[in-house]
């Protein structure tokens, strides 16, 4: 929506984008048309990991929330503002949320997709998992904690405040 991130050869997470509702970390700051280390990711990074240690591979966000897939299929989670109901609750508070934290519950996760204020992720066994505010019905309501959305799932998207999946020949959203 207003920012991106890439992952270096070396392993390194950088963001570029604007501060207002960031999907980074609460500790990255912003300069505008630059970019910035996501340092809080160091300790998963490639680089910096020992052998057969999990490491990033993907990143993404939303709306005061973001996640990392590691190479072993679990999820991290953060929060740009304290927003503890963007994390899949992973049993911290609002200024622990700000801090990069992995999400009990999700495993074998291969791929997601942000909207605004909730993600969705694909599992290696079909299924399609997701959290966000619920609270947001407006933006697709997912559940606060990591919840199964769908299983055999072909392919899946995401845009601003809708969810799209396809079992079958069939397909199916909410927002």
């Amino acid at each position: 929506y207003n920012g991106f991130f890439t992952i270096l050869a070396n392993g390194d997470t950088y963001y570029w984008g604007s501060n207002i509702n960031a999907s980074t970390p609460g500790d990255v700051g912003w300069t505008p048309g630059h970019a910035t280390r996501v340092a809080s990711l160091d300790t998963w990074s490639k680089g910096r990991v020992g052998s057969g240690k999990p490491y990033v591979i993907a990143v993404d966000g939303g709306i005061d929330m973001g996640a990392a897939i590691l190479s072993d299929g679990s999820v991290l989670s953060w929060s740009h503002n304290g927003f503890a109901n963007r994390i899949g609750n992973r049993g911290t508070g609002s200024a622990a949320a700000n801090r990069p934290g992995l999400v009990p519950g999700l495993a074998k996760v291969t791929s997601m997709q942000f909207g605004f204020t909730g993600v969705l992720f694909g599992r290696s066994d079909s299924s399609l998992w997701g959290y966000g505010a619920a609270d947001d019905v407006l933006y697709g309501g997912l559940a606060t904690t990591p919840a199964k959305v769908a299983s055999s799932v072909v392919q899946y998207s995401s845009g601003q405040g809708f969810y799209l999946w396809q079992v079958g020949m069939t397909f199916y959203g909410r927002g």
